[in-house]
C-alpha cells in the first residue's frame, strides 16, 4: 500500500509482484492476488476491470478515501479498532 500511495497511479499486481520481488519484503503472488481485493472490499482500494487476452484483470488505484499512506494507516486503524469493539460486543452477549 505504502508503495501504491506513493507513485500515485493505477497498478496491477503483476507490476506491484515485480517491485516487490526486487525489496525486503517479498510477498507470495497469491497474496499480491488476494491482497488488493479485499483492500478494495474494504473501500480502500478503488479498481477498474480491463480485459486483456485470456481472462479479466484488475487496475487498482487507492481510494479517496485513502489517497495516501498517512491515510490508510488511520483509516485501517479505525476499522480494526471498530471490528475488534463489534467482536467483543458479540461475545459479551453470549
Amino acid at each position: 500500500m505504502r508503495w501504491m500511495c506513493r507513485i500515485d497511479r493505477e497498478i496491477d499486481s503483476r507490476t506491484t509482484y515485480t517491485h516487490l520481488k526486487r525489496t525486503t519484503t517479498p510477498m507470495s503472488r497469491a497474496n499480491l492476488i488476494n491482497f488488493p481485493n479485499l483492500m478494495a472490499e474494504e473501500g480502500f482500494l478503488t479498481y477498474r476491470e480491463t480485459t486483456p487476452q485470456g481472462g479479466r484483470k484488475r487496475i487498482y488505484k487507492p481510494s479517496e478515501k485513502t489517497p495516501d499512506e498517512e491515510s490508510f494507516r488511520k483509516a485501517l486503524t479505525c476499522r480494526i479498532i471498530d471490528k475488534s469493539r463489534s467482536e467483543l460486543e458479540g461475545n459479551s452477549r453470549s
